[in-house]
């Protein structure tokens, strides 16, 4: 029993050491020390036209009908901008939840050059890389996210208002590893 505790004592510690090694090869994100930048969900705009908040008519005018309406099981969803019930609304890589005539954004996928958002006069792309946003906005990045694919992607996370700071909701930006290019922004509500 011993010797088994010895392998299995050898094998964590392995894994450790790997995990360590690992992290340490990966790209780190270095904060703005004293300065906190964040992307107000009031200065949103999809494309130029649609706020972060608005109603399923202005939608339907700039991007018409949506690729998909969908009811979600509520009992898989932990929380939503408002506690009342909604829909998915999806746009080719827009995903918002639907209240009756009110569409949130909850995320965007930049998988077709369409697509982007402005914010304090800043685009974000497919284009978009995490230095332009670091040197255009800085102190908007808040932390780097670790997870199981570290090699594929950077996941960081940004403020959504100054009375958010350290605050519950945030902006999940994940990036391609070797690009550093934008694959999508989530819009993440705390529990």
């Amino acid at each position: 029993m011993i010797k088994n505790m010895k392998y299995a004592v050898l094998i964590v510690s392995l894994f450790l050491l790997a995990c360590n090694s690992h992290r340490e090869s990966n790209k780190t994100i270095n904060p703005v020390p004293n300065r906190v930048g964040y992307l107000s969900p009031n200065n949103i705009k999809i494309n130029g036209r649609l706020k972060f908040e608005d109603s399923y008519k202005n939608a339907l005018t700039y991007f018409g009908k949506p690729d998909s309406i969908i009811k979600p099981n509520y009992n898989e969803i932990s929380n939503s901008y408002q506690d009342k019930e909604f829909k998915y609304c999806y746009y080719n890589g827009l995903k918002f939840e639907k209240y009756r005539d009110t569409l949130i954004l909850r995320g965007i996928k930049f998988n077709s050059s369409k697509v982007y958002l402005t914010c304090n006069n800043m685009i974000f792309n497919s284009s978009t890389s995490l230095t332009e946003i670091n040197t255009k906005m800085p102190g908007v990045i808040l932390d780097t996210l670790g997870g199981t694919d570290m090699d594929k992607y950077i996941v960081v996370t940004a403020n959504t208002s100054k009375a958010e700071v350290n605050g519950n909701d945030k902006w999940i930006l994940t990036f391609d590893y070797k690009s550093e290019k934008l694959i999508e922004i989530d819009y993440w509500i705390d529990d």
